[in-house]
Order: structure tokens, then sequence, then C-alpha cells
């Protein structure tokens, strides 16, 4: 999730060209909003945060979770 309108990180450089190269990632761009995306949508990104929590439960062992690199 980025803000198109960025003037901290460039939108183009970095979200879109990450997403571009990684396989099955969702790249989320808020029209006019800056770098501070979780204040000028906090309930986008409470949404975006539950779906890929919902989209990765039960996939490591238990007491694990994929930012520790389990899977």
């Amino acid at each position: 999730m980025a803000g198109s309108q960025d003037r901290v990180v460039d939108v183009g450089r970095h979200a879109i060209r990450l997403h571009e190269q990684i396989p099955h990632s969702d790249l989320q761009l808020v029209p006019g909003a800056g770098h501070m995306v979780h204040h000028a949508v906090p309930e986008q990104v409470v949404t975006a945060i539950a779906t890929v929590a919902d989209r990765t439960a039960g996939t490591c062992p238990a007491g694990q979770v994929p930012a520790r690199g389990c899977c």
C-alpha cells in the first residue's frame, strides 16, 4: 500500500517496482495520499493487514509467523 502522491519515497522506483518483481503481490495505491497512508486511510490499512493475515493463517507451525521465516 502506498500513497500516489508520496513525496518522501518515489512510488514508481519502490512500491511499483517491488510489486512487479514479487509474484502474487498486491499493491494498493491510494489516490491523493502521501507518505503517511495509515493516517489518510486507516480503515483501508487495517483491512489490508487483515487480508494478509487471513491468507497466511495456518501456513506455519504453531507458535511461528511468516515474518520469522518459518515458511
